[in-house]
């Protein structure tokens, strides 16, 4: 089915307001359960063999949950859940998967030029931002935690935020008000779900970059692609600079 500037459809699934604005208040639910689980006094009074299985126990069941009602939420219609996110198709061709690749590319770079050039102008009129120390708390700063970042961070997490945002929620809202109002409100309440003002314009210049190359490609495994790399640059920095890898 073709899509259309007000979202059309993916697989012959239209995702609707209502469904959008259902899934983000589950992911807002299900964030604060794991904020409020994450920061229970008695976690702290764990040693570190039981506090990091813990936290990344919780951070798991926080995708799991966001997937396990995208599913539902689908199925219930009769839909094919792969196929309404974009994440299925029978044929590409090679020169749609050179300018996917050649999408990906692009967006990395200015998603992350802008990142930088933001950092550098914070810095210089003293308002420093945070560095790696949540992601370092969360898994640690070894070996075992390097890796649990990557699995969670570069290879889950973006799977899931590109299903919520730049799948349900877009296309939800896309399809009552058109694309670019999809593209925008969708990029904006995912600056604000990472929760730092000074990473709050970086983070909104992504989503508008991944939600465009979702519209652009009618796909989520180009956004899927960008986000896991622009996470995958974070956490090798993040190690590199604590001299765990």
């Amino acid at each position: 089915m073709k899509r259309t500037s007000r979202g059309g459809s993916r697989g012959g699934f239209q995702w609707t307001l209502l469904e959008a604005a259902a899934m983000l208040s589950v992911t807002f639910s299900m964030f604060m359960v794991k904020e409020a689980l994450s920061s229970i006094g008695w976690v702290e009074t764990l040693g570190p063999g039981a506090r990091l299985p813990l936290r990344v126990s919780v951070l798991a069941l926080y995708y799991a949950a966001q997937i396990g009602v995208i599913v539902w939420l689908v199925r219930r219609r009769g839909g094919d859940v792969l196929a309404a996110l974009g994440l299925r198709h029978e044929s590409r061709t090679f020169r749609g998967v050179a300018v996917s690749v050649g999408l990906v590319i692009g967006g990395l770079a200015l998603t992350r030029s802008v990142a930088s050039a933001y950092a550098y102008v914070t810095r210089e009129i003293g308002l420093l931002p945070r560095s790696g120390t949540d992601m370092l708390t969360l898994f640690g700063n070894d070996e075992v935690g390097l890796v649990l970042a990557i699995l969670m961070v570069v290879l889950v997490g973006p799977v899931v935020e590109e299903a919520v945002f730049r799948g349900a929620l877009q296309e939800g809202i896309a399809a009552r008000a058109g694309m670019w109002p999809g593209i925008v409100l969708q990029a904006a309440l995912f600056a604000a779900f990472h929760r730092s003002w000074w990473l709050l314009f970086p983070m909104f210049v992504l989503g508008v970059v991944l939600g465009w190359l979702a519209e652009r490609t009618d796909s989520l495994w180009p956004p899927i692609a960008l986000h896991a790399l622009y996470n995958a640059i974070t956490v090798a920095a993040v190690f590199l600079v604590s001299g765990a890898a």
